[in-house]
């Protein structure tokens, strides 16, 4: 078998096998994934600017696992009354509500009458005045 060396696999071939690497298993790794291949880490140990990318991606997955724990501890979990709590005052109607959907049919009802009390106003008042425009043509 055939000893791998720097030059076997190219920068752009590790560097794209580390991100993958990383995206797969940020801050661990998955039980049953695959290690980098040989060859990528020869390269690594032999290439420095790979090697400053791996070690540049190690060190941003440490910073961002320890933020994220921080992150985590100062967040406590929901209890299950907080839960109970939250989900029956979504499903209670909002008494705002409940009211203006009570007062929706009457007021309806008062603002039509409204309109047809003035409508009936308006042709009254018209029927009138034409009238009295008849009778003063007529004399």
């Amino acid at each position: 078998m055939k000893e791998p060396t720097v030059d076997s696999v190219t920068c752009l071939e590790v560097q794209d096998a580390l991100r993958e690497d990383w995206a797969g298993a940020p801050g661990q790794r998955l039980e049953g994934a695959e290690p980098l291949p040989v060859a990528v880490t020869f390269h690594i140990e032999g290439c420095m600017t790979c090697r400053g990318m791996a070690e540049e991606i190690r060190r941003l997955d440490r910073e961002l696992g320890s933020s994220l724990e921080a992150l985590a501890s100062g967040i406590e979990a929901p209890s299950q009354e907080r839960i109970d709590d939250t989900l029956r005052r979504l499903s209670e109607e909002d008494p705002a509500a409940r009211l203006l959907r009570k007062l929706k049919r009457p007021l309806r009802l008062v603002l039509w009458g409204t309109l047809y009390a003035f409508t009936l106003l308006l042709c009254s008042v018209l029927a009138v005045a034409l009238y009295k425009a008849i009778l003063t043509q007529g004399r």
